[in-house]
């Protein structure tokens, strides 16, 4: 039975003195515990009394109900440190009892002691109080799906003050938040991850910001300016112009850049390179990147008389490459349109998107740009995906190909025109030389059609599709031929002069890997045909079957103008 008492003690001139905090007394099991409680008698004994039961339900294996876990949490830490150690409470029931400003500072000093950048740590850290503070959670236990997906669907409506929060910002610190809960879950903070089952959206239907990479003439002017231009954000021409360079050509990012010295470079011997350390790396860990031989050779020009620890590019703290590289296209795009000759010249390239900071799709440039740049050449290039991947230290493929390449408009061109022509003139010229074989295809009225109804009688000789007799046929090497139809066709129709006039050939029939049966057929008897064709029949489903009829309406010869079709007789 719970009960409470004041302790006393007698006084220096014989008196009793009572403490003024009342000390609650349970029982735990088979033993009984004492608890600090309150000044005031009646809530010390309800506090007594709570945790007697409470100690009930623990010892019977139950979970408590929510009434308790709020009285719980509204426990001081040293009342939740003492039933702690009494066995009452669990690392999460008492991690429930903190606030989430406490979990969130231990959070970002855990960033930090895994390796994190102090930038990264800040940066999350801030992003999990904006929604801690926008909804209100206070306990770990206030922390629910609902109202951080509510919260973030009003950050992403626009406002007259505000466009509203991006997709993209919205998953971001989706993202940030999700981890912070998985990091609670893994330090026994939280039982389970109350936002494991939100999901980011879609970040390709709002994209703010859609970057894009310059091409061969872009690249040229723009280097070739910078190399004579004066000294921008404390960096001389010449070091900006190595810097946009070894962006291009190795696709480094900015803080990387920022982090060589001369000793990350190996300019001599048959495999030059340069190597960022696992500091400096975003996958954290030494990234070492081949150079061309003529940078190479060329680099080692400018990097000449320095120290082994010098930074190869000697950028300020608070230098902005941005805003760097704006400046430098800004003079290039200047001095390319100052060389028009003539009046309409200059307009054209006045309205023309060269060079310029954002085009006429809004697609901008800015220092990431040019590691957009450098991947892109590598698909124009021919280079393998898979060696893309490696040269961009990508840990996907899919990141590679989809989001760092860019198609221009002169390449979607040129893979259009590859595509055959469809005007049908190619036909009719054809016809009016009288080279096209229209009996299969030329319906009475003159039109260019299939014919849908029986097929073509045909024989194959010594790999030559010939024209046969119906009447001569016999049901099996009817039933036979309609599967090597698609063999004749594919043989004989690869060309607008062939037999059935069909422009493109089957290429699943004609793949030798798909089909081994075409190779023998051309020099094969009828008894092995025969034999390979119950192998034929394996990869592919006759679709040329003639229409069954009733017996009764089965006319004894066949309808003009309707011819069958037959591999063999």
């Amino acid at each position: 039975m719970a009960s409470v008492f004041q302790h006393s003690r007698r006084s220096a001139r014989g008196g009793v003195k009572r403490s003024t905090t009342w000390t609650a007394q349970v029982r735990i099991g088979d033993r009984l515990a004492r608890l600090p409680a309150f000044k005031d008698k009646a809530a010390s004994a309800e506090f007594a009394r709570r945790v007697e039961r409470f100690a009930a339900v623990r010892e019977a294996g139950d979970q408590p109900d929510s009434a308790t876990i709020r009285w719980l949490e509204g426990l001081s830490s040293v009342t939740r440190a003492r039933l702690g150690k009494l066995g009452l409470l669990s690392g999460v029931a008492l991690a429930a009892g903190e606030s989430v400003a406490s979990h969130i500072s231990a959070y970002e000093n855990a960033l930090r002691d895994r390796g994190g950048t102090e930038k990264h740590a800040a940066l999350t850290a801030n992003r999990i109080r904006a929604v801690v503070e926008g909804c209100g959670f206070r306990r770990l236990s206030d922390i629910s799906a609902n109202a951080v997906a509510r919260y973030l669907a009003d950050r992403r409506r626009p406002t007259d003050e505000s466009p509203g929060l991006s997709i993209s910002s919205s998953n971001h610190v989706l993202r940030a938040l999700k981890s912070f809960c998985v990091w609670l879950t893994r330090e026994r903070r939280l039982s389970e991850n109350p936002l494991a089952h939100l999901m980011g959206l879609n970040a390709a239907t709002d994209r703010r910001r859609e970057r894009r990479a310059l091409d061969h003439n872009e690249v040229s002017r723009l280097l070739s300016m910078t190399l004579a231009g004066d000294v921008r954000h404390g960096l001389t021409g010449e070091q900006r112009y190595w810097l946009y360079r070894l962006a291009i050509e190795t696709g480094l990012r900015a803080s990387e850049l920022r982090s060589l010295t001369r000793a990350s470079f190996v300019l001599t011997g048959d495999d030059p390179g340069v190597t960022v350390a696992a500091a400096y790396s975003k996958r954290r860990r030494d990234d070492s990147l081949p150079l061309r031989t003529e940078t190479a050779h060329e680099l080692a020009g400018y990097l000449r008389g320095k120290l082994p620890n010098a930074p190869a590019f000697p950028i300020q703290a608070a230098a902005r490459t941005a805003e760097m590289l704006a400046e430098d296209l800004a003079a290039a795009r200047a001095a390319w349109i100052a060389e028009a000759d003539s009046a309409a010249e200059r307009d054209r390239r006045e309205r023309s998107g060269f060079l310029s900071i954002r085009d006429d799709a809004g697609r901008s440039i800015d220092f990431h740009a040019l590691r957009h740049t450098f991947i892109t050449n590598l698909a124009r290039g021919g280079v393998h995906p898979r060696t893309a991947q490696s040269l961009a230290r990508h840990s996907t493929i899919t990141l590679t190909m989809d989001r760092y390449s860019h198609v221009v408009r002169g390449e979607l061109r040129s893979a259009l025109d590859s595509l055959p022509t469809t005007t049908g003139r190619e036909v009719e010229s054809v016809r009016a030389t009288g080279t096209f074989d229209g009996g299969a295809h030329e319906s009475p009225g003159g039109a260019h059609t299939r014919a849908h109804t029986n097929p073509v009688l045909v024989r194959v000789t010594d790999g030559n599709a010939v024209q046969g007799d119906a009447q001569n046929t016999s049901r099996r090497n009817r039933e036979f031929s309609m599967g090597k139809t698609a063999l004749s066709r594919a043989e004989s129709c690869t060309n607008l002069n062939a037999p059935e006039g069909i422009r493109t050939p089957d290429r699943r029939i004609r793949n030798p890997l798909l089909c081994p049966t075409e190779l023998r057929v051309q020099n094969a008897g009828r008894r092995d045909v025969e034999r390979d064709f119950r192998d034929f029949r394996r990869y592919f489903i006759v679709i040329t079957r003639q229409r069954p009829t009733h017996p009764a309406r089965r006319r004894s010869a066949p309808r003009p103008n309707v011819r069958r079709q037959n591999c063999f007789t």
